[in-house]
């Protein structure tokens, strides 16, 4: 097998030579680097506070999404409409997706911290986000630059197949193949920012602000409006789940006459007929005159309601 040659201008995440470390690179050794405008295909809020770190010393970030807007213009086409844009739907969309990220996140302090910075970041005008309302941007381009960029400067774009996410990034554990292409010749930097530039002229009737995404956190758990016992409550539903059902007073746990039914019968029909299904049988074991017959014969019908079948108990 042939050695791979290396090249000076194409990287992948193979290595560790991720998208990240390149961002690193550039922005801790050019300081007079002071804009960073990136055009995405769907940005992950987890994407930016990771990259968060290295820029302080970045003025302006500027990013520009990239919504699907195939079944806005099919839509269009199926009303007999041209389509000029969907401007709402794309708003929507885009905090929908950006709402979605952050639930799925798994959860951190440093997490909830960068997702918290990034609204700060939009009140401060450090970060401008956009969403285009008619193109279906597939593409993924970086550039970074200094104020008054001119062919005496440096500057570098970076592009290919890395969205603004974990993966992208090659910061989680789920990396996936990145195939990219860095330029920092003044032509080359400067036709990208050029066409960033008519890019984010046409989505400047789709801006995300602070306000929009603020409105996205109040949405999830970042919103910090629950009190510490609907904590606990939530954690005992979670931890006990299988054993949290609702119990319909008019089936199972019905008694004949001359019976009472207690609390603690109940409780144990519920885990005692959860363990049945799961391990397929159980020890049911009580001191002399608690009720396991009847426990035992609730479990039964429970069953028979349940799977529309007895089964056989083993004395």
């Amino acid at each position: 097998m042939a050695d791979i040659p290396i090249s000076s201008h194409f990287f992948t995440n193979r290595d560790g030579n991720t998208l990240m470390k390149e961002f690193e690179g550039i922005l801790l050794n050019n300081p007079q680097v002071k804009n960073l405008d990136a055009v995405v295909g769907f940005l992950r809020a987890s994407g930016y506070f990771s990259l968060r770190p290295f820029l302080d010393g970045i003025n302006k970030v500027r990013i520009l999404i990239g919504i699907d807007v195939d079944k806005y213009i099919a839509r269009a086409h199926q009303k007999g409409e041209l389509f000029f844009g969907a401007e709402e739907e794309v708003k929507e969309e885009c905090l929908r997706l950006l709402k979605e990220d952050i639930e799925q996140s798994h959860y951190t302090k440093k997490v909830e911290d960068g997702m918290l910075q990034m609204v700060q970041d939009l009140i401060d005008g450090k970060l401008e986000l956009r969403a285009h309302p008619s193109k279906k941007i597939h593409a993924k381009i970086y550039i970074l630059y200094p104020d008054n960029y001119n062919q005496h400067c440096f500057g570098a774009a970076i592009t290919g197949s890395s969205n603004l996410s974990g993966n992208g990034l090659g910061i989680t554990e789920e990396r996936q193949y990145e195939f990219n292409v860095k330029l920092t010749q003044y032509d080359d930097v400067q036709f990208a920012k050029n066409e960033f530039e008519l890019l984010w002229e046409e989505a400047k009737n789709v801006p995300i602000n602070a306000e929009d995404y603020q409105a996205t956190l109040d949405k999830t758990y970042l919103k910090g409006d629950v009190t510490p016992y609907e904590l606990y409550i939530k954690m005992l539903m979670e931890y006990f789940s299988d054993r949290v059902l609702a119990i319909d007073q008019d089936d199972p746990f019905d008694m004949p006459e001359g019976y009472s039914k207690f609390d603690y019968q109940a409780d144990a029909v519920i885990e005692g007929y959860q363990k049945l299904i799961r391990y397929d049988g159980f020890f049911l074991a009580d001191v002399v005159g608690l009720g396991k017959t009847v426990i035992a014969t609730m479990i039964a019908k429970k069953f028979l309601i349940e799977n529309g079948k007895i089964i056989k108990f083993a004395n």
